[in-house]
C-alpha cells in the first residue's frame, strides 16, 4: 500500500510539472499569436474580400462563373503592396469579361480599403452601352467546303455581343464542317469588327482548313517487345478511309491505357 501511495505521489508531481510546463509554454507563445485578423492562421497570405459596384445581377452571375468574385488561390498576395497589384489585375480581368459580353467601352477601376479589419478590394464598374451584332459573316481562307445555316447558331443578328456564345458556335461549326471532309486541319475563329458610332459589331467566323487527306497503309516501326498484330487490332481505320485526327488520338490513348507504351 505504501508503495502504491508513493507511486501516486510521484505521478501527481509529474502531472503538476507537466501542467506547469504547459502553462509556461502557452504564456511564452501567446504574444506571438496576436496577429492581425486578416492574416490567416498558419499562412503568410492576406485574406481579403471582393466587392463590385455598378454591376447588375447578370454581370455578377457572369463574374461568379469566371470565379472573379473569389480571392485568388494561385500565388495569393502576402502584403498590401501585392494586394494592390492583385486589385489592378482583377480590374483588368473584369474589363475583359465585360467586353466578352458586349460592353466594349466598359471601365473597371480598382479600389483598396486597407483600413478595415479585413481588407476590401472594390471594383468600380461603368459598363456603358452594350454592343449588338449587326451581321454574322463567314470568312473562308481556303476553298469553301459546305453550306452554313446562320439561323442554327446561338449568335444572331440583333442580339447582344456574346463571345461565350460565339466560341460555342465556332466549335459547332468546326464539327459540322469537318464531318466527312477528310481535312488535315481545321480552325474556326470568331472575331469582331466594331463600329463605335453605331455601337454594333460584325461577328466574323474565320475558317482556315488544310488539305483533304485519306489514310494510307499502317506502317509500324520500332516495336521490339510488342507484336505488330497487337497494334494493328487497335487501329480503327482502313487504308483509303477519310482522315480524322481524332482517330489517331484515340489510338494513342488505347495503347497507353493498355500499358503497351509509356509515351
Amino acid at each position: 500500500m505504501v508503495g502504491y501511495q508513493g507511486h501516486m505521489r510521484h505521478w501527481f508531481h509529474f502531472w503538476q510539472a507537466g501542467l506547469l510546463a504547459c502553462v509556461m509554454v502557452f504564456s511564452m507563445t501567446a504574444p506571438a499569436m496576436a496577429l492581425p485578423s486578416w492574416l490567416p492562421f498558419g499562412s503568410d497570405a492576406i485574406a481579403y474580400s471582393i466587392r463590385f459596384e455598378g454591376a447588375d445581377a447578370e454581370m455578377l452571375a457572369w463574374f461568379h462563373t469566371l470565379k472573379l468574385d473569389a480571392p485568388t488561390e494561385t500565388n495569393p498576395p502576402k502584403n498590401l503592396e501585392e494586394l494592390d497589384q492583385e486589385a489592378n489585375t482583377l480590374a483588368g480581368r473584369v474589363k475583359k469579361a465585360l467586353e466578352a459580353k458586349g460592353y466594349m467601352e466598359a471601365q473597371a477601376e480598382p479600389r483598396l480599403d486597407a483600413t478595415a479589419e479585413k481588407p476590401v478590394v472594390t471594383i468600380l464598374i461603368e459598363p456603358r452601352m452594350r454592343y449588338h451584332v449587326a451581321e454574322v459573316q463567314f470568312d473562308w481562307k481556303q476553298e469553301k467546303l459546305s453550306l452554313i445555316h446562320p439561323e442554327a447558331l446561338r449568335s444572331q443578328k440583333g442580339a447582344p455581343v456574346d463571345m461565350e456564345a460565339a466560341q460555342a458556335d465556332a466549335v459547332a461549326l468546326s464539327t459540322a464542317i469537318g464531318k466527312d471532309a477528310c481535312l488535315l486541319s481545321l480552325v474556326v475563329t470568331p472575331k469582331l469588327r466594331l463600329y463605335a458610332e453605331e455601337q454594333s459589331a460584325e461577328l466574323v467566323f474565320e475558317i482556315d482548313h488544310g488539305a483533304r487527306a485519306h489514310y494510307g497503309a499502317v506502317v509500324i516501326e520500332g516495336t521490339e517487345k510488342v507484336k505488330d498484330e497487337v497494334i494493328q487490332r487497335a487501329v480503327t481505320w482502313k487504308p483509303g478511309g477519310c482522315y480524322e485526327a481524332s482517330k489517331l488520338d484515340d489510338l494513342r490513348t488505347v495503347l497507353l491505357q493498355n500499358q503497351l507504351f509509356s509515351t
